[in-house]
């Protein structure tokens, strides 16, 4: 059967289309082949090698950059060792629509038995040497797998050993403390690094909330009255030291002035002639006193040739 035009002309593209998916088949091999066998690791990240016949490999990790594995064989689980944040808080909605909430916030029983509701983050890091016991004892999957149930456990602990007013206002701080101090302990011992536990909120039932507020508005009340009462007794007591010092004053200067006339009578007493100059030196006085027109003294007195003016 004899070839027309238009078949010369279709077989080079056909040909061209078979060689053009050949190449396309052999470079997505190729770049599945590359992918299976390379491996990258970010940072703040390590690798944990786990292989089929050995398990975990517990004395080596692969650092930040990229490295090859045996594909099929060989899979290297990634272990964040830059810090890591778990925030627990809201509602089960809440939580859904919020990306960064790692799961609702946990309620806990109070020493009474009442249950509050702790809205918490826990910040936490991973040893890079301890990266490869975690995966072999914890799995991938240790957060929701150890820390999150570790974290209520010690929430309820701390919580069960505090009354609702131990926790309310500056409490928070206590329970926050003990938090820590326990949640450190366990993750030491299992390769993680505590750095920080934040109690953001405590939630009260409503009923206990009030009843609180209200005994803390009446203890408010009672310290500003007793406070008051201070102040004003402290103020009385201020005058009464102020007016017995005054008194004491007055007393002491009555004292000194009786004192000087004493001095005064006895030392006429024993020189009369000392009467006789004080006279004098106010004689001169008077007369140096322009404003002075006349001095009268006594017919029995001494009279002194004081040459006065007057105008």
């Amino acid at each position: 059967m004899a070839r027309t035009e238009a078949d010369i002309v279709d077989i080079p593209i056909v040909q061209m289309m078979k060689k053009a998916s050949w190449i396309i088949g052999a470079t997505v091999l190729a770049l599945v082949f590359v992918f299976s066998v390379l491996v990258i690791i970010p940072a703040g990240k390590v690798g944990v090698d786990y292989t089929a016949w050995s398990g975990v490999r517990l004395d080596s990790v692969r650092s930040p950059g990229w490295s090859f594995k045996l594909p099929v064989l060989q899979t290297v689980y990634l272990v964040q060792t830059a810090r890591t944040t778990i925030n627990m808080y809201g509602t089960a909605e809440e939580c859904e629509k919020d990306r960064s909430c790692n799961d609702i916030a946990i309620q806990v029983p109070s020493k009474e038995g009442l249950l509050i509701t702790l809205d918490l983050s826990v910040l936490f890091r991973v040893k890079p040497e301890s990266a490869p016991r975690i995966i072999q004892e914890f799995t991938p999957n240790f957060i929701d797998g150890t820390i999150m149930p570790e974290i209520r456990s010690v929430a309820r602990e701390v919580t069960g050993t505090m009354s609702i007013t131990e926790m309310y206002g500056t409490g928070r701080e206590r329970l926050q403390q003990e938090m820590i101090i326990k949640l450190e302990q366990l993750f030491k011992k299992d390769g993680f690094v505590l750095e920080e536990v934040l109690v953001r909120d405590v939630a009260y039932p409503e009923q206990i909330r009030k009843s609180i507020e209200e005994k803390q508005a009446a203890e408010q009340m009672s310290f500003k009255k007793q406070f008051e009462i201070d102040i004003a007794e402290k103020e009385a007591k201020r005058k009464k030291l102020e007016g017995e010092g005054i008194a004491n004053q007055k007393i002491a200067t009555a004292r000194g002035d009786a004192e000087s006339l004493r001095l005064v009578s006895q030392a006429i007493k024993e020189n009369p002639e000392v009467l006789k100059f004080k006279q004098i030196e106010t004689l001169q006085m008077l007369y140096n006193n322009p404003n002075t027109k006349f001095v009268a003294l006594p017919s029995n007195q001494m009279i002194l040739p004081l040459d006065l003016k007057v105008e």
